[in-house]
C-alpha cells in the first residue's frame, strides 16, 4: 500500500511488518490479545477492516493528517500493553488503591482502562463518538460493568469544562497511550488534562517512538510542560511482571503549582 503523509511529513504505512524497529508485542494483524493481569485475563478484539482508510467518500469522516478516515482505536498498539503493564507494578508496590478513580483518553479498544478497571479501579473509558461501540464490547466482554463506563469525549473547545463536569471530574488518575499523532491536538490534549485533573491527580502517558510522530511528541511534550511536571519512567523496573519495549516512553506528568 502506499504510504501517507502528515502534517509533520512523516509518513504513515497501513501497517506493514517492518514498520516496527523491534519485534512488536502485538502480532500485525492479531484478531485477539490477551493480557495476564493477577489471576485474571483482559481480552480485547482489534479491528484491521475498521481501521484501514474508508474507500467511499470521505466527507464527515474524522482525524487530521494521515490518521484522516481512519479509527485508529480500532487497533491495539503496543504502548497499551507497556502502560498496563506498569498499572500492574504499581499495584504491586500499593501505588494504585482500589476505588481509584480514573480515566482513560483516547481509549480505543480500552485495554489500559480495562485492566485499571480490572486491577479494582473505577473507570470512565472515553474516545470519540464513532469508538464507543467497540470500548461497550470491551467492558462487556470482561464483565467490567460495574467497574468502567464509557463516555465520548472531545478534547478542548468551549464544551470541555461542561463535559469534565459530566464525567465527575476531577480524577485522581489519567491514562493514554498513543494518542500523540499530530501536532494539531497537542493544545487540546493538554487542556484536556487540566479540565480533568486535580492538583494531586497524575497523568501517564505512553507513546511508541516506532512509529515517528517526533515532532508531534515534541510539541507535546513543550506544551505539557508549561503546566505540568514531566518525569519519564523506567520501564526497565517492572520486574518481568509483562511485555515491555524500549521505543515506549512512559511519562508521568503532575500539576505544577498555580
Amino acid at each position: 500500500m502506499e504510504p501517507t503523509t502528515d502534517d509533520d511529513g512523516e509518513e504513515w504505512q497501513a501497517l506493514p511488518a517492518d514498520l516496527f524497529c523491534e519485534p512488536p508485542i502485538v502480532p500485525v494483524g492479531a484478531g485477539v490479545f490477551e493480557l495476564p493481569l493477577e489471576g485474571k485475563v483482559v481480552r480485547v478484539h482489534p479491528r484491521r477492516d475498521a481501521f484501514e482508510r474508508s474507500s467511499e467518500s470521505e466527507d464527515g469522516k474524522r482525524g487530521v493528517g494521515a490518521d484522516y478516515a481512519r479509527v485508529t482505536g480500532a487497533l491495539l498498539w503496543d504502548s497499551s500493553v507497556v502502560l498496563s503493564v506498569h498499572l500492574l507494578q504499581r499495584r504491586k508496590e500499593g501505588r494504585l488503591p482500589i476505588g481509584l478513580h480514573c480515566v482513560e483518553l483516547g481509549a480505543g479498544l480500552g485495554l489500559v482502562g480495562l485492566s485499571a478497571a480490572t486491577l479494582g479501579c473505577r473507570v470512565t473509558l472515553t474516545d470519540r463518538e464513532e469508538v464507543l461501540p467497540l470500548l461497550a464490547h470491551g467492558v462487556a466482554m470482561n464483565g467490567l460493568q460495574d467497574h468502567a463506563k464509557v463516555a465520548a469525549l472531545e478534547w478542548g473547545g468551549t464544551s470541555l469544562d461542561t463535559a469534565a463536569r459530566a464525567l465527575g471530574r476531577p480524577f485522581a488518575l489519567i491514562l493514554a497511550a498513543d494518542v500523540v499523532y499530530e501536532a494539531a491536538v497537542t493544545d487540546a490534549l493538554v487542556e484536556t488534562c487540566i479540565a480533568l485533573t486535580a492538583p494531586e491527580s497524575e497523568v501517564l502517558i505512553a507513546q511508541d517512538a516506532s512509529f515517528g510522530r517526533r515532532a508531534a511528541w515534541d510539541a507535546f511534550e513543550r506544551r505539557a510542560r508549561q503546566s505540568f511536571s514531566w518525569e519519564q519512567l523506567d520501564m526497565c523496573q517492572h520486574g518481568g511482571l509483562g511485555p515491555t519495549k524500549e521505543s515506549v516512553a512512559l511519562v508521568c506528568l503532575r500539576r505544577l503549582p498555580n
